[in-house]
């Protein structure tokens, strides 16, 4: 049921995903999350509500029936895409975690009172302004950025980080990159991931110029010096 729908999902991306992409930012990200989510979702629900049930209550003990070699098999390989999904999320996840806790044994919180989320300053040359943790997100910001926006933004700036932190995109990122099903398995859900990351960067850019002219300026402006400090620390 997973390799047909998986089949079903892939066969229709060239026609779905252009038309998700035409949705209102705010609601681009969890219909993207939700369609990439459905084949894995429905043979979730129909395994546990149809399949599950019919088997605890129809089939006879004490059959003497032994599993053929072709049963087991697809049964092994059912599970498969399962087992790969968690390695690809624990190897996410352990990548991630050594590289924050690079960056908070060289940081210090920085005071930032407008901002619900813990603010850290990074003396570091790999890190320009992101979101780090799942289930606690913390914004981590190199020095140079900081000392190179202006207030305004700043603001602008940390702004668009915090809406990736209360939506919860690093957590949301790392499911849509190990989603455990045939299509992560072969590599061919690397659309669906792209097209989530840009949504989630759009999405973030709506909450924080809240429809203002000049914090979308502001937060443009701060995306650009951002993006020409790390070009300069490329070259170097």
């Amino acid at each position: 049921l997973l390799v047909a729908l998986d089949l079903l999902l892939l066969a229709l991306t060239p026609l779905v995903l252009p038309r998700l992409g035409r949705l209102p930012p705010s609601t681009r990200t969890d219909a993207i999350l939700f369609v990439r989510s459905l084949p894995l979702l429905l043979a979730a629900a129909v395994t546990s509500l149809a399949f599950l049930p019919a088997w605890w209550r129809h089939e006879p003990e004490n059959t003497g029936e032994t599993v053929s070699l072709l049963l087991l098999a697809m049964a092994l390989i059912s599970i498969l895409p399962i087992l790969q999904g968690l390695q690809r999320a624990a190897r996410m996840f352990l990548r991630t975690r050594a590289r924050l806790v690079v960056w908070r044994g060289l940081g210090r919180s920085a005071v930032m009172s407008h901002t619900p989320f813990e603010v850290v300053e990074v003396k570091s040359d790999d890190l320009a302004l992101c979101v780090g943790g799942y289930l606690r997100p913390t914004i981590y910001a190199s020095a140079e950025v900081m000392k190179s926006l202006d207030p305004a933004e700043l603001d602008a700036a940390l702004a668009h980080e915090v809406s990736h932190a209360n939506q919860r995109d690093p957590l949301r990122l790392l499911w849509m990159g190990s989603c455990p099903d045939f299509l992560q398995w072969f590599g061919l859900d690397a659309p669906w991931r792209r097209a989530f990351a840009r949504a989630c960067e759009f999405a973030a850019d709506e909450r924080a110029a809240r429809g203002c002219e000049d914090v979308a300026l502001d937060l443009a402006s701060a995306l650009v010096k951002v993006a020409r400090l790390r070009t300069r620390g490329a070259l170097t």
